[in-house]
């Protein structure tokens, strides 16, 4: 990166010319003989851009002999500046001529030219190729520098050429300054400045380009509080649209990017962050969790294998929990999410899912032996096969038998009370339903917002507990944690599941980097994909224009640290 602080120098020397009137100064015009030309009742003027901007180019590393220069002495940027509009036709007068305070000093320069165009503040996207651009180091109000923008590279970017600190074509981006301005110039016919930009369409697409014919490529851009990206062509982006590693949605007519919505496409439906980016895997939306392919990028619905768990998701996406409905078959899916197979107890009652996962019910053999379950799924016990009934196997087949007389398991955990609530035994505290001491998750008070996990000898967890792939953190009571928590100084995000979240984590606008161990990332982080970012000291991701460690770094839209 380019460090341009020479702003000291500079000004320096600017006030002590117009202090002084720069009587050390001979006023020479380009024939060699004095030259005080009377200013024009009105502002009137053609101002040849190419030829300034060539003047520019050629002169900003090797400067002109035929000028005094004040590199040294306070600085030459104003000097350089004035010699490149003088070069693209600009009149000298009795103000602005050869070395007069006007013509060295940056604020007597934009007192000057004022006149002739729009004084505003500047940005990349009203830097017109041929207008002046000034810096204000410190924003004390006082422009200490200015430069020429020359045009724009590939990626959109203003490209500036200045004296000084001699530079050629140094991008915009690379400039630290607290405040900047530019006046944008009235010029006449084809070659003059006039306006930002515009978009234009032919049968390939949308595109934008500015009065210099310059066009936008490689970038994102924001028109007209709209935002758009224009590919390596410089065509508008439409539809959906693959960038540095994210998946983006255009509107296919406007070109327009989609933000913090839902969008449907192609009979797909995605979510869109507020920088524009579709979610992927798992993400909290409002009140519910919701899953993209990662490799589509596409909603989740129905019975949908993450890695090797099923999982399954409404209509709207919305991922389920506890028992559910499909096709008129019942199953359960744990405190994951995750369809359940096999022998489960669910409230303290034994159930078994077959091969799909689906409930059984009815006369079932499974691994040779025979059980009973009735209506409602709950094991019964063996069945001693006495009666004529029709028996179904958990592989869906039927045999013919005898109609059952059913035993039931003792529980050894059942209490005779048949008590339910909490009870502490061994300074340990416990679950019991009916009598019965519960484990695994446990959901209490109102509308069951109260999670809580009993191990497998029934006693209450606290503190840290990893429960399957996912770690999970109780508070002394025994309560599950949800968003924001603070342990032992530092600070953890849980899922509204209560998952530990890593990586990047997005909540509103806001970006935040959780390490390996859950902990939240502050300072300089280098990703995965080898790019720099940093995290203030709150955790979030820093965007534009920083001052870190008394530098200056410029991160983009995306928090990507400019190079």
């Amino acid at each position: 990166d380019q460090n341009f602080d020479w702003m000291a120098e500079e000004a320096e020397y600017a006030a002590k010319a117009e202090k002084s009137g720069v009587s050390d100064v001979q006023v020479v015009s380009e024939d060699g003989s004095k030259e005080m030309m009377a200013a024009a009742a009105a502002k009137s003027y053609t101002y040849n851009v190419s030829a300034a901007i060539a003047y520019a180019d050629k002169y900003c590393i090797n400067y002109n002999s035929a000028y005094n220069s004040y590199k040294g002495r306070g600085g030459d940027c104003a000097n350089f500046v004035s010699q490149c509009l003088y070069a693209g036709g600009f009149k000298q007068d009795s103000v602005w001529y050869k070395h007069s305070v006007a013509w060295i000093n940056v604020m007597k320069q934009i007192a000057h030219f004022k006149e002739y165009g729009n004084f505003l503040n500047a940005n990349n996207g009203n830097l017109i190729k041929g207008n002046p651009i000034y810096f204000d180091w410190n924003g004390d109000g006082v422009y200490d520098h200015a430069t020429i923008c020359v045009g724009r590279n590939n990626s959109g970017t203003a490209i500036l050429d200045s004296h000084t600190r001699d530079l050629y074509h140094a991008t915009w981006t690379n400039w630290n300054f607290s405040r900047a301005a530019t006046i944008q110039l009235r010029g006449s016919g084809s070659s003059s400045s006039t306006t930002d930009g515009t978009f234009k369409t032919d049968s390939t697409g949308k595109y934008y380009v500015y009065s210099d014919g310059t066009r936008l490529k490689n970038c994102f851009k924001t028109i007209g509080g709209k935002t758009y990206y224009f590919k390596s062509n410089g065509y508008a982006a439409t539809g959906l649209t693959k960038i540095s590693g994210n998946l983006y949605i255009f509107n296919i007519y406007s070109g327009i990017m989609y933000k913090s919505t839902w969008v449907s496409y192609q009979g797909k439906k995605y979510y869109v962050g507020s920088d524009g980016a579709a979610y992927t895997e798992w993400n909290d939306i409002g009140d519910h969790t919701y899953y993209f392919d990662p490799e589509t990028y596409g909603m989740a619905r129905g019975f949908y294998r993450v890695k090797t768990k099923l999982h399954y998701f409404n209509s709207r996406g919305e991922e389920q929990f506890g028992w559910i409905t499909v096709s008129g078959k019942k199953y359960y899916l744990d405190e994951w999410g995750v369809v359940q197979f096999g022998w489960e107890t669910v409230g303290g009652k034994k159930y078994y899912f077959d091969e799909k996962g689906a409930m059984v019910t009815g006369i079932v053999k499974i691994d040779g032996v025979i059980y009973s379950f009735d209506k409602s799924g709950v094991c019964k016990g063996k069945d001693k096969g006495t009666g004529s009934v029709t028996r179904t196997f958990a592989n869906g087949k039927e045999i013919a038998s005898k109609k059952t007389t059913t035993s039931t398991t003792t529980n050894s955990t059942t209490k005779k009370t048949g008590k339910t609530g909490w009870e502490k035994s061994g300074g340990k505290w416990r679950y019991y339903k009916n009598g019965v001491l519960q484990k695994g998750w446990l959901r209490l008070g109102k509308n069951n917002k109260r999670t809580f996990y009993l191990g497998t000898n029934g006693v209450m967890v606290t503190g840290w507990k990893k429960i399957g792939e996912y770690k999970y953190y109780f508070d002394s009571e025994g309560v599950m944690k949800q968003g924001w928590v603070k342990i032992s100084s530092n600070w953890y995000y849980f899922a509204k599941n209560g998952r530990m979240k890593t990586g990047w984590l997005k909540l509103g606008n806001r970006y935040f980097y959780l390490q390996k161990n859950g902990k939240m990332k502050t300072g300089w982080l280098k990703d995965t994909d080898g790019k720099w970012y940093y995290l203030n000291y709150e955790g979030v991701m820093v965007t534009g224009r920083q001052v870190i460690g008394g530098k200056v770094y410029y991160f983009n839209n995306m928090g990507d640290l400019r190079e």
